[in-house]
């Protein structure tokens, strides 16, 4: 076997491989002599139908078949040889015809990892956020808690609609003076001064009683997700049906038992633990995120198009969950755009990655697994066995292998570049 190699882009190269005669005649040989156990043409016996009739009758089948045989056994072989390592599967792109009294060759287009001589990262400086957690934040949990736990109850005496109560509302909608029974509701329940609805209607629920109808006049704007409604002037008839109020319980230690924790002191020190791992994490995360912007930036090295065009639907599709999880409009061929930017980045981003992770022979030990297993136990509570009995599937193992190895390749990247910290000037949430 012969091969030879040529490079079309940093990315792809055109591998040929060539057979000898002696190759081709044996696996045609070889064909012929299976396919005459079988055989069945008029006029001959099972087993009898002379090579010159199988030839006749079979001549093209079988030479399809020996050559699709012929490349799955020889291009794996040439691969090796000219140790190619290809990223997705290769494509043929040229067949020659197979002939008994000649050599036989094809070629194949690759799409490999692009040949990178050094990562660069001088230059480089980053910032650390640090979030210092405060009595604001704990508090901001406990109120959270306080909300989880509170209960509903009707206003007494009556009142009208404040901030913070559930409301159960009709409404009519007129679309320019024409009614629309399909835009109409009834009996939806909604929580006031929440901005969950149309600021115009969430504003006219304020102060409105019981059975009392009021119009409110709204536009809906450009971005509205249903295309006949955008830029039109509505009139919403809107009918308070039912008012509850929230009760919150009182903050003491019979609260925070209810919680799990033995005191109330107990919990603002729980809340406050777990605040801090947050804001740990946020700040692991962001400075991760940087340094591979970063890293991509400065090493601009080019990306198999075919993994581009594999993330670029991953990517898109997120794009489109998130933009319809938020209820906004989105435009197809600007997602398109935006998801082939950031699909490239993301393949680039991997391949630098692992090419750091091989240049500093990073590996992933039995040991490395068992400690992850257990930092999984104490976030999840489960066992370390039964994390351990779920990650024996080859796959499920071979996933947390790769976040292992990922952490790894991130922390010695972060520690080859510059790294001040700062303090983080935004909230740690929202």
């Amino acid at each position: 076997m012969q091969t030879s190699v040529s490079r079309l882009s940093p990315v792809e190269v055109e591998l040929k491989v060539e057979l000898p005669k002696d190759k081709i005649q044996s696996a045609l040989a070889k064909a012929y002599a299976e396919l005459s156990k079988s055989a069945q043409v008029r006029g001959f016996r099972k087993g009898k139908v002379p090579l010159a009739i199988l030839k006749q009758y079979y001549g093209a089948r079988v030479a399809t078949d020996v050559a699709s045989r012929l490349v799955d056994e020889s291009l794996p072989q040439a691969m090796v040889a000219e140790k190619l390592d290809p990223v997705v599967q290769p494509s043929l792109t040229k067949i020659d015809p197979l002939e008994e009294s000649a050599a036989w060759s094809f070629t194949a287009k690759l799409e490999v990892r692009p040949e990178v001589t050094e990562i660069v990262l001088e230059g480089i400086k980053l910032e650390r956020k640090i979030w210092t957690v405060t009595d604001e934040d704990v508090n901001k949990r406990l109120e959270v808690i306080r909300q989880k736990n509170s209960t509903l109850r009707t206003p007494e005496p009556a009142r009208g609609a404040i901030a913070g109560d559930q409301a159960t509302i009709d409404y009519d909608v007129a679309i320019e003076g024409e009614n629309r029974d399909d835009l109409k509701q009834r009996n939806r329940t909604v929580e006031v001064g929440k901005g969950r609805l149309l600021e115009e209607l969430d504003a006219a629920l304020i102060g409105l009683a019981l059975n009392e109808a009021k119009p409110v006049e709204v536009t809906f704007g450009e971005a509205h997700p249903r295309e006949d409604l955008r830029n039109k002037k509505a009139t919403l008839t809107v009918t308070l049906k039912e008012l509850r109020e929230t009760v919150l319980p009182t903050l003491d230690d019979e609260l925070a038992k209810d919680e799990g924790s033995e005191s109330l002191e107990a919990l603002k020190a729980k809340i406050r633990g777990e605040v801090e791992k947050e804001a740990k994490d946020r700040s692991e995360h962001e400075l991760r995120e940087a340094a591979i912007n970063a890293l991509v930036e400065k090493n601009p090295i080019a990306v198999p198009p075919t993994l581009v065009k594999n993330a670029v639907g991953i990517v898109a599709r997120e794009m489109v969950q998130y933009a319809r999880i938020r209820n906004e409009a989105f435009d197809a061929e600007a997602i398109v755009k935006d998801a082939t930017e950031q699909a490239e980045s993301r393949v680039r981003a991997g391949l630098l990655l692992a090419e750091m992770a091989r240049a500093n022979t990073l590996t992933v030990t039995d040991a490395d697994l068992e400690t992850r297993l257990e930092e999984m136990s104490k976030e999840t509570g489960k066992a370390v066995a039964r994390l351990r009995a779920e990650h024996r599937d080859n796959e499920k193992r071979q996933a947390l292998a790769n976040a292992v190895l990922e952490d790894k390749v991130l922390s010695l990247l972060i520690s080859k570049i510059e790294v001040t910290e700062v303090a983080a000037t935004e909230p740690l949430e929202g």
